[in-house]
């Protein structure tokens, strides 16, 4: 938005934009990393407006764009660099129209498509980003993922960098891209020697005051060609100038594939993706200093000859760091580091982890991990999750074997955990899981257990709407959202174990209520308490909790059940009035129950209050435990023993140990010294 009012209201506003703000981009992405660009930038807060008014679209890419998403972006910037030389360099308005018809493209996608589509499929300025920086980075946030991931993009760079890198690095686009993109850049500064015979025009910054560009479209477009045309000319000299930097670039790498093949049958796929890696590191390292070779000068050579120096000296240090980073990097050191990463998250300790190494992260983990079966579990959760997120091939797993080795686990341990995740089920080297298919699942099932949550503690109907929004949101398919509900409802499940836990809940509540007719004051007020804290009378919300529970048939004759979850929804079933008190045995089934939320509430019921109520009572009026909630209360009362003392017997003496705390229930203590005594 700055930069179309710049450009719209200064006369040299264009010269501030080209020279000095789009200059000074690809210093940002490498100083401050891939995901620091990807938070501010503004054509993606202008994709993700119509998420943040409730409007944005639903739709995936897919098919062949999905698939050549950078050749894509490639020639959205070719065409985009086209239009800078034959019209918005030196046009106001022009310039301001086409920043303003940017964003509104960009807007205009996420009112279509779902995510950050806009910044993975079409964003030309994303796909420069990553040549320039992928797979390392100097500094940096570890991400730059949406709050509410949709899976918009299967290894989503966002999620992680690094690993979207790797898995797409042999993709016919990202050859063509590294490969012709140093030539582009030339090219694209060339051109105006091309033009105007001399490189004046280009380092004077004449060139952003040429307001006729457009009536100038048909004049010579070479100066050593005057019958070619400015509007063949441009994209030409773009289109060839790729064409040559691809060719050098390909030839060096395929011969760096034959030196390395040498006498053998074909490369190992370690050995093929390091040298492609390294054509691409390469590639990166040239179009960047390239860029930065003209980048700014028209602006720069107002300076100084010593700041201009400077400035030059500067780039390329930087740029020979971030290049000697990648050259040296492979994907074997990334899965490495990814292990020791996630053997770091699984410690029982939070201090010295911090950013470190993988061969760090392995010292410190053996130092501290010292007995074989705790190793043996965090190594196997560690390898399950990689595949999980797609990341482990059989070549990895073998590459593993420093990391095993510092953790001291053997090969034979190695094969046990590998034939244990087998039999599993899980699959090491398919490839089918990625992490932002982790990701979303795992903040779509959050919320929809949110959701579910409250509808059950309010003893409302579940919000169907809401629920539709979240799909929308997360782009998550009926299908899928079928099957993590039935997960999260299953008997075993966690939320189902919480809908019970919601039942005894209520139990309590309606026992202490039944109770309250022959309470004292303090016990009103606590049921009351109860009461206000539960936000409901415990009929209408038992009887949601039953429905979501899943539960029926014959209360009475479930208190004897061998499931104590329908054990705790009977009891409360007849809280709630669904069978009247006096069908309760004297002395029903379940008194000795090992849950002790069913056998206290039986007891309760059957007329045989025990101190657990007046326990509660007491701990709720200190201060200390006020705020607890009643499951929690009753737990600590569980804990309280009552206990009378003489009129002259101690209940403490100074000096001695003490392992409790005392509530005094009634009477006034007296303190006094043996030597006053």
């Amino acid at each position: 938005m700055a930069a179309i009012i710049v450009a719209a209201t200064f006369e040299d506003g264009r010269r501030w934009v080209w020279t000095v703000a789009i200059a000074a981009l690809p210093l940002l992405w490498v100083l401050g990393g891939f995901h620091l660009w990807r938070r501010i930038c503004p054509l993606s807060f202008f994709s993700q407006i119509p998420r943040l008014m409730g409007r944005g679209g639903d739709r995936k890419v897919t098919g062949w764009w999905a698939g050549h998403a950078l050749e894509v972006q490639l020639g959205v910037m070719v065409a985009a660099l086209a239009l800078r030389l034959l019209w918005i360099n030196g046009s106001q308005m022009g310039l301001a129209g086409f920043l303003g018809g940017v964003a509104l493209l960009a807007m205009g996608t996420g009112f279509v498509l779902r995510g950050k589509n806009w910044c993975n499929f079409l964003c030309p300025v994303g796909m420069v980003e990553k040549l320039y920086t992928e797979p390392s980075r100097l500094a940096g946030t570890e991400n730059s993922q949406c709050p509410s991931c949709s899976a918009c993009k299967a290894q989503c760079p966002d999620i992680d960098f690094e690993h979207s890198y790797w898995k797409g690095s042999g993709d016919r686009g990202h050859r063509i891209a590294y490969f012709a993109w140093p030539g582009i850049v030339f090219g694209f500064y060339f051109h105006y020697f091309l033009q105007a015979g001399t490189w004046d025009w280009y380092f004077s910054g004449d060139w952003t005051r040429e307001s006729d560009a457009v009536g100038q479209l048909l004049s010579a477009g070479f100066f050593f060609a005057p019958a070619i045309p400015r509007a063949a000319a441009a994209p030409l000299t773009l289109l060839l100038s790729g064409a040559v930097s691809y060719g050098p670039f390909a030839v060096g790498h395929a011969a760096a594939e034959r030196r390395a093949q040498g006498s053998a049958e074909g490369l190992p796929a370690g050995v093929e993706a390091r040298i492609r890696h390294r054509a691409y590191a390469l590639a990166g390292y040239v179009g960047f200093n390239l860029f930065y070779a003209f980048a700014g000068q028209p602006t720069l050579r107002a300076f100084p000859d010593g700041a201009r120096w400077g400035v030059a000296t500067a780039v390329v240090a930087l740029s020979t760091m971030i290049f000697l980073r990648r050259w040296l990097r492979d994907e074997s050191s990334f899965v490495q580091d990814k292990l020791a990463k996630k053997l770091a998250r699984r410690w029982k300790w939070d201090d010295e982890a911090g950013d470190k190494t993988s061969t760090e992260l392995v010292v410190l983990h053996t130092e501290r991990v010292r007995h074989r079966k705790e190793r043996l579990e965090s190594y196997r959760d560690s390898v399950a999750e990689l595949a999980r997120e797609g990341i482990l091939t059989e070549a990895h797993l073998n590459a593993l074997g420093t990391v095993r080795a510092s953790l001291g686990i053997t090969d034979r341990e190695h094969d046990k955990v590998v034939a244990e995740l087998a039999s599993t089920g899980t699959d090491l080297f398919g490839g089918a899981g990625s992490p932002e298919a982790a990701l979303q699942r795992q903040q779509y099932r959050a919320e929809l257990e949110r959701i579910v949550r409250y509808a059950t503690d309010s003893g409302g109907a579940l919000d169907v709407a809401a629920v539709a929004r979240l799909q929308k949101t997360f782009g998550v398919s009926e299908a899928e959202h079928q099957e993590l509900l039935a997960a999260l409802l299953n008997p075993g499940g966690e939320l189902n174990d919480r809908l019970v836990e919601h039942a005894r809940r209520l139990v309590v509540l309606g026992a202490t209520a039944a109770h309250a007719d022959g309470a004292d004051e303090d016990e009103r007020l606590f049921v009351g308490w109860i009461c206000a804290w539960a936000g409901h009378g415990p009929a209408e919300a038992l009887s949601t909790a039953l429905r979501s529970a899943g539960e029926g048939g014959d209360e009475v004759n479930a208190l004897t059940d061998p499931d104590p979850k329908r054990r705790g929804t009977a009891a409360a079933a007849l809280l709630a009035g669904t069978l009247g008190a006096g069908e309760v045995e004297a002395e029903p089934a379940g008194l000795d129950d090992p849950e002790r939320w069913v056998s206290r509430s039986i007891a309760l019921l059957a007329g045989n209050p025990e101190a657990f109520v007046s326990y509660m009572v007491a701990l709720h009026q200190v201060d200390l435990f006020a705020g607890l909630a009643p499951p929690d209360l009753g737990r600590l009362g569980d804990l309280a023993q009552t206990r009378s003392f003489g009129a002259d017997e101690a209940l403490c003496t100074q000096g001695d140990a003490g392992d409790e705390d005392l509530i005094i229930l009634s009477g006034t203590p007296r303190c006094w010294s043996p030597a006053r005594r």
